[in-house]
C-alpha cells in the first residue's frame, strides 16, 4: 500500500514540475552554474565545451529529464561561492557546510558520493600499517607523513589540528611525483580525482590505491537562495534516486573513476 502510495505521490510531483519546468522553458529560463575548472568534476574540453562527473549527472538530470537549459560558468572557486550567495549565479556543486547552507538550499539525495583512499608509494616498508589506517589519528600515530597541496582546507585542518608533518606542493597534480619521489608516506584523495593524474604521469607502477579509508564525501546541487530555480530541487532529488535505480549515475561514474 505505501509502495503504491508513493508512486501516485511521484507521479504527481513529476506531473506539477513537469508543468513548472515546461513553463520556465517556454519562458526562456535557464539555470546558471558556476563551477571552478577541476577535472574530474568539470572541466573545459579542447572545444570549448564543458565535460566530467558532474557535468554530465546534471545535463542528464536537470537538461535532459527535465528538459531545462542549464549554462556552465567557469570561474575561480571562491568567486563561485560568492556568485550564489549574492545571486549573480543560479547554483554550484559541492559539499554542504553549515555556512553554504545559510545562503543556499538543496536535495536530500547527495548527487556523488566517494570516500577518500589513502594511497601510497609502491614499496612502502610501513604499507601493511597504513592498510589499518581508518582516521587522521591513526596517521599520527604511526607517524606518517602526509604529502598534499596548498588550498586543500580538508587535509589542512585536520593536520594542523593534530600536528601530523606535512608535505605540502602548489601543484595538485605534483602530489603523485612527490609521493613516487618518497617525499612522504601517503596522499589521501578521491579515487576519481586521483587517478587521472597517476595514469598521466605514468606512475600505476610506483604508487598504490591501498583499502584504508578515512572519509566519505557527497556532493549536492546547492542553489542559493534568491534564485528562482529552488522550486527544481524536489524532483531533481527523486530524479537522482531514478538514476541510481536505472545505472545511469554509475555508467557516467564509470568514464572517469577507475
Amino acid at each position: 500500500m505505501m509502495k503504491i502510495l508513493r508512486i501516485i505521490l511521484f507521479s504527481a510531483l513529476v506531473f506539477f514540475m513537469s508543468s513548472l519546468a515546461s513553463n520556465a522553458k517556454a519562458d526562456g529560463e535557464v539555470l546558471r552554474i558556476v563551477y571552478p575548472d577541476y577535472f574530474p568534476f568539470y572541466s573545459q574540453s579542447e572545444d570549448g565545451g564543458t565535460t566530467g562527473i558532474f557535468y554530465e549527472l546534471i545535463q542528464e538530470a536537470i537538461g535532459k529529464r527535465l528538459q531545462i537549459e542549464v549554462i556552465w560558468e567557469t570561474y575561480p572557486w571562491k568567486r563561485c561561492q560568492v556568485m550564489v550567495k549574492e545571486g549573480q549565479a543560479d547554483a554550484m556543486i559541492t559539499t554542504l557546510t553549515p555556512e553554504r547552507l545559510e545562503y543556499a538550499v538543496t536535495h536530500a539525495h547527495p548527487l556523488f558520493t566517494q570516500s577518500a583512499i589513502v594511497f601510497t608509494y609502491s614499496s612502502n616498508p610501513q604499507l601493511t600499517e597504513i592498510e589499518q589506517v581508518t582516521s587522521f589519528e591513526d596517521i599520527l600515530d604511526r607517524n606518517l607523513t602526509i604529502i598534499s597541496y596548498l588550498g586543500n582546507g580538508w587535509i589542512e585542518k585536520n593536520t594542523e589540528a593534530l600536528g601530523i608533518l606535512t608535505q605540502w606542493t602548489a601543484e595538485k597534480e605534483n602530489v603523485w611525483k612527490m609521493l613516487a619521489a618518497h617525499r612522504g608516506d601517503l596522499v589521501v584523495e578521491l579515487p576519481c580525482c586521483a587517478w587521472p593524474d597517476i595514469l598521466r604521469f605514468q606512475l600505476e607502477e610506483e604508487i598504490v590505491q591501498t583499502r584504508a579509508t578515512l572519509q566519505s564525501t557527497s556532493f549536492h546541487l546547492l542553489v542559493g537562495k534568491q534564485s528562482p530555480h529552488v522550486y527544481l530541487l524536489p524532483i531533481l532529488n527523486e530524479i537522482i534516486l531514478e538514476m541510481e535505480m536505472d545505472g545511469t549515475i554509475d555508467t557516467i561514474t564509470k568514464n572517469y573513476c577507475r
